[in-house]
């Protein structure tokens, strides 16, 4: 159905953008009421409002003939009950996905854009269906994902094309230290850049310096998750950007350590789920959702981490503790306590002693 688009997931920042130049783009860059109506979710409008008014005028034909646009804007999708649920809401939105399944009328271009959509429900797999050539889902990168740094970067190099800025390699490494997965502050520090720089090109790390500051957190996680997939290439790029974009040494050091230390205390627990249960990182998804009755005490105990966290993080947690030995994920925990207590009592540099207990981790 050409007609429909759906912009959904749960990217904020980038739904918004990307709905606003499909407006423009099937409305016209000068819609005015009679070929654009806005039904948006605001403080002062509800969602049942919204959608009463989108499917209204959906129904009512367009001035003098022309062609109309109906854009359902900020619509909470995380609003839809269950398929029997009877409130005003989830009432019209199976009215409206009736509508869309047997066709928005020729004269009339539908846009749907919102976050909190969940692809198990009705009304999202009613606009994969119909709105398919059309449809985006832009969700946020999290920073439980392997890829979240390149996602990131994609979305940096996008931004900055659109507004005609040229960043250089170190500056885009900055920056995605700076943003982490924070997506929705891509605009507004670039837009400050180029006001800060002008039209200099290209733009580089020294430029944007002093007006962009990182995100360490994202950076903590970044190594710890390489070490985990035993990278040992990304790990020691994680702590680069970490210490060139940070001044205190020593506090950089420990929140790397406490956060590599949590990752590898998972992994052992994992790694003793996966012997207790003989399962392995293609079934521990279904064991974790249906533990052996007879285990499921024992398990509690011994690894109250795997049931606290989401079963499918806990996949990829697997698969990296099926790259270790249970010895060397033991070795990894005593190679970062050890690391800590120099970290806190020597003057060494807290960068070369990271980098060579990255070294003997990853290492066999």
């Amino acid at each position: 159905m050409d007609n429909v688009f759906a912009i959904l997931g749960s990217d904020e920042a980038l739904i918004k953008k990307e709905a606003d130049l499909i407006a423009k783009k099937v409305a016209g860059e000068h819609a005015d009421e009679f070929t654009l109506d806005v039904c948006e979710t605001s403080d002062s409008v509800s969602a049942v409002d919204a959608l009463t008014q989108a499917i209204n005028s959906i129904q009512t034909p367009a001035f003098m003939g022309m062609t109309k646009t109906v854009w359902l804007k900020n619509f909470p999708f995380d609003q839809e009950g269950t398929k029997t649920s009877k409130d005003a809401l989830n009432v019209n939105l199976r009215l409206l996905s009736g509508m869309i399944e047997k066709g928005i009328p020729n004269d009339v271009n539908l846009i749907m854009s919102g976050t909190g959509s969940d692809s198990r429900k009705s009304f999202f797999k009613t606009c994969k269906k119909a709105a398919s050539k059309n449809m985006q889902v832009l969700d946020q990168p999290k920073i439980t994902d392997r890829d979240w740094q390149e996602k990131v970067k994609r979305i940096i190099q996008t931004s900055a094309k659109e507004k005609g800025l040229k960043l250089a390699n170190d500056a885009i490494e900055h920056l995605m230290s700076v943003f982490g997965v924070n997506t929705a502050s891509i605009e507004n520090e670039l837009e400050k850049i180029f006001c800060f720089c002008g039209e200099k090109s290209p733009i580089t790390k020294a430029d944007i310096y002093e007006i962009c500051h990182g995100d360490r957190e994202a950076e903590f996680y970044a190594f710890g998750s390489a070490l985990g997939a035993r990278d040992l290439n990304t790990a020691l790029l994680s702590l680069k950007r970490l210490f060139v974009n940070g001044k205190d040494e020593s506090s950089i050091a420990m929140g790397v350590l406490a956060q590599t230390s949590n990752t590898f205390r998972q992994m052992l627990q994992v790694k003793l789920f996966m012997g207790i249960t003989r399962s392995n990182a293609y079934s521990i998804v279904n064991t974790i959702k249906s533990p052996p009755a007879a285990l499921k005490e024992r398990l509690l105990a011994t690894c109250p981490d795997v049931f606290k966290g989401n079963p499918f993080a806990m996949k990829f947690k697997a698969q990296d503790a099926e790259k270790y030995s249970g010895k060397e994920i033991v070795n990894a925990i005593h190679l970062i306590t050890n690391a800590y207590k120099k970290a806190v009592s020597s003057g060494c540099s807290r960068q070369l002693l990271l980098e060579h207990i990255a070294l003997q981790i990853v290492q066999k």
